[in-house]
This record gives C-alpha cells, structure tokens and sequence, in this order.
C-alpha cells in the first residue's frame, strides 16, 4: 500500500514538474490589456456582507517589462479602494513566475498555469490564496479569499498496514471576495 502512494505522488509530481516547465517564456497576451469593470461579491463566511461596482485595468507599461495592475471601488463600509500595483517579469525567475509589485516593497509571486495566475501568501494571522483567470470570452474571473492560520485544524489518517499515517492541517475560508470583469476598453 506504501509503495502505491509513493508511485502516486512520484507521477503527480513528474506531471507537475513537466507541465510547469514546458509552460516557456510566458508574458501577458496583448488582448488580456485592456478595462474592465464588474460587480465584487464580499462575503464573510456563508453571508453576502457587500456587493460593489469595480474597475481594474490591466495595461502594457510603456517603459520597463511589466503591466499596470489597478483595482479601484467604492465601500460603504471602507470608502474608496485602489489597489495600484504592477506586474513585474523578472528574467531571473522560472517563464510561469510573474510578481505583484505592491509598490511599497511587497512583491507577491504569481504563478500562471493554464491563463490563470495563482497566488498564496500571508500576512500576519492571515492566510490568503487568490486567482486571476483569463477566460476564451475575454472576462476575467477574479477571487481572493482568506483563513485566519492560528484557527488551524489537525487532523490524521489512520495508519496502513505498515503503521504510517499522515497528518492533515485545514483552515476555514471566512472571507471571500469575488468579481467577473467584462472588457470596456
């Protein structure tokens, strides 16, 4: 039973392996540039606390190798949110890799797979996970959503017939905030 999982996780892995490397020199197509706008979904837990117009605008920078990343809506509860950052190309990191340049020093790794960029980071007591997909249609789905790190669950398997187990650690989602943009410009 042992030697099965092993031989599971060795292929997932050398599927992972060689699907990220043969991704190439990636860079954002020129049709993904351009405004969009939607409607951000907010929930806290099971609970629709807010639903707010947005405008992000993804565009080619005109000096340098990156991309604007702009997101701006109006809270009732926060006010006016801007989030100016950029995306960066770093030569030095694997094609897939692109980073958020918050512009204040933090840079977020953002890994595309398959015309989505994948993101996990935390700060603080917060872990966050997001994901920017780039759809046929020209949308973008775009989803952030959070766990406190310190409200972690353990859980285990019970043991094969060799007597090892494996322990499992899972946070709950309580906030999550959603939007589908559509192309104005």
């Amino acid at each position: 039973m042992n030697q099965v999982k092993s031989i599971l996780i060795s292929l997932i892995s050398s599927i992972l392996v060689l699907s990220c490397a043969s991704v190439g020199a990636q860079e954002i197509p020129s049709d993904w540039c351009g405004i969009y706008e939607g409607e951000m979904s907010i929930y806290q837990g099971p609970t629709l606390a807010e639903k707010l117009p947005v405008r992000f605008s993804l565009l080619a920078l005109e000096e340098g190798d990156g991309w604007t990343y702009l997101m701006e809506y109006q809270s009732e509860k926060y006010g006016n949110i801007v989030k100016d950052y950029q995306i960066v190309k770093q030569d030095s990191l694997p094609a897939h890799v692109f980073l958020l340049d918050e512009k204040d020093g933090i840079f977020i790794p953002m890994y595309m797979m398959d015309n989505c960029f994948y993101s996990r980071f935390e700060v603080g007591d917060m872990g966050l996970s997001s994901i920017m997909q780039f759809r046929p249609d020209g949308d973008i789905f775009f989803e952030i959503f959070s766990n406190k790190i310190s409200s972690a669950d353990q859980s285990s398997s019970n043991p094969d017939d060799e007597g090892h187990s494996y322990e499992l650690t899972s946070y709950e989602t309580f906030t999550t905030q959603k939007v589908l943009f559509k192309k104005v410009e």
